[in-house]
This record gives structure tokens, sequence and C-alpha cells, in this order.
């Protein structure tokens, strides 16, 4: 980062991609709706960018997520600290999203397993899968 903080852990950024990063998790906070949610928080647009750039460990892909999560309020800028770093951190968020804190869980108390959520969408997928490629059948 150009104020000389510690640079991501990702061993393939090198300055210059994480000054680019930075760059972009900037001007996206200085843009709408990002600007007008930072501006409601009253979180500092420096702090903000620093745990984006620190959370992103240095990669576009985790850092545009990120911001279009919480452009889209799917995120909140409350809970950035909590974020786990990188790819690892993304993909967790995800996960955590999609199966819910139990409140919206069958009954159980269970998240779905994958496999019953893979065997769920089959049907969607193939009738998707031969739509688009112009093939008859269900």
């Amino acid at each position: 980062m150009a104020d000389g903080t510690a640079r991501p852990r990702n061993r393939d950024s090198g300055p210059a991609q994480s000054e680019d990063v930075d760059t972009y998790i900037r001007q996206r906070l200085a843009s709408e709706p990002l600007a007008s949610r930072l501006a409601a928080n009253g979180r500092a647009t420096d702090y903000v960018a620093r745990i984006l750039w620190e959370k992103s460990d240095g990669l576009f892909l985790v850092a545009r997520h990120t911001l279009n999560g919480i452009e889209r309020e799917v995120s909140s800028l409350d809970s950035l600290d909590e974020l786990a770093p990188g790819l690892f951190g993304l993909y967790k968020s995800y996960f955590d999203r999609y199966f819910g804190d139990g409140a919206s869980r069958p009954e159980s108390g269970q998240a779905p397993s994958l496999c019953a959520e893979k065997i769920r969408l089959r049907p969607v997928v193939r009738r998707t899968t031969r739509s688009r490629n112009g093939l008859a059948g269900s």
C-alpha cells in the first residue's frame, strides 16, 4: 500500500498489483452507492480501504466481490473486521450466507447436505444445459 503498511500475504501479488488493488478499492469507495453507504455508516474511508485491502490479500477478485456485496447490501461495513482474508474468506462468506445461521433451516436445525443440494439442482442444470445447446428432451 502507498502508505507503507505491510503487503498482503499473496505471494503472487507484487507491490505494483498491491497498489493497484488499493487504488481500485478507493475508487469504488468514492463512487455511488458505496460512498453514500460509507457516509451513512460513519466510518472513515481510509480505515475501510485499509481493512478491505488487507482482507483482499492483494487479489482483485476478492476486493471486487467484497465491494459488490457491500454495494448490494449482502455484506455490511460493520462486519469487515470479521472477514477471513483472501479467497478462503470470500468462499467462506458465500458458504455461510448460503447455509445461514440456522434461522432459515429446516426444523431439525441442520443445514442441507451438499450432496442433497447437488441432487436437488441436477434437473435444473440438465434442462439449462440442454436448452442452451439446442437439445430436445427434459
